[in-house]
């Protein structure tokens, strides 16, 4: 299949961007912390994989599942349902931001351990992914945030000129954002919509302003670059090691293309 200009000229800007910072590794996920409650976890997404309702939940109510969109009239009964320090075990593509915090607080409230595995994109990423104190993303799982684009086909912004209107738009929401940050005179609330790594933003400057029309542009997000942000004790079971791995893991789930933050 024939490649546009733009794109090849993006994935020669990704490898070149790999080899200078050393980062071009064929190689897939590496261990980074092997968790004392690994198992528990594991069994709680076993549990979640082979149940099919919205949002399902063991008869202890100590696992609550959520597989899907984050939708404006979401029920959240079953959340109010979790006992304390239970898990809610999550694989979700995003949606609505409301929704989301309302989500993220009553995880809170209820002392939850978040567990996500295989995706969490957009709002996912941006709210429920701090919800509580504990975060622990599984192997071969990509969390992914975005700087949500217009849908009409011609650009008037460029990317630098978007990431602004975003950032008037988030806040609203830095209660939210410095509730849960380690250090309250650090802003962490634009993180939801904008890259914080400098890779991220080079690859993503890019790939939106060589594009012809809106579009949403996703980027990862190393945890050696938001160890220091959050409240939330986040672990990575095994965080990607290549672009090539993330590449796999959104053609599995056919997800959209996503910027692998080295």
């Amino acid at each position: 299949m024939a490649w546009s200009a733009p794109k090849f000229i993006f994935q020669v800007l990704v490898w070149a961007s790999f080899l200078s910072t050393g980062c071009a590794s064929p190689g897939f996920a590496q261990t980074i912390s092997k968790h004392p409650r690994h198992d528990l976890f594991a069994d709680a997404v076993n549990y979640c994989r082979a149940r099919t309702r919205a949002i399902p939940w063991n008869d202890e109510k100590t696992i609550l599942c959520f597989n899907g969109p984050i939708l404006a009239d979401l029920d959240l009964t079953p959340i109010l349902n979790l006992n304390n320090n239970g898990l809610f075990v999550v694989r979700s593509e995003g949606g609505d931001v409301v929704t989301a915090m309302k989500i993220a607080d009553m995880l809170r409230d209820r002392n939850a351990s978040v567990v996500i595995y295989d995706y969490c994109l957009s709002a996912c990423a941006g709210f429920i992914f701090i919800a509580s104190a504990e975060t622990y993303v599984t192997r071969g799982t990509v969390v992914a945030w975005h700087a949500p684009s217009s849908d009409r086909s011609i650009k008037q912004h460029t990317h630098a000129e978007l990431q602004r209107l975003r950032e008037a738009q988030i806040r609203p929401y830095i209660a939210f954002f410095t509730s849960r940050a380690i250090d309250k005179r650090q802003r962490v609330d634009q993180f939801a919509y904008s890259p914080q790594s400098s890779h991220t933003r080079k690859m993503v400057w890019i790939k939106y302003d060589l594009s012809a029309s809106y579009q949403d542009v996703f980027w990862m997000w190393n945890p050696r670059h938001h160890v220091n942000y959050f409240k939330t004790r986040i672990t990575y079971e095994a965080y990607p090691e290549s672009q090539d791995e993330v590449d796999e893991i959104t053609r599995r789930f056919r997800l959209p293309d996503i910027i692998y933050d080295p």
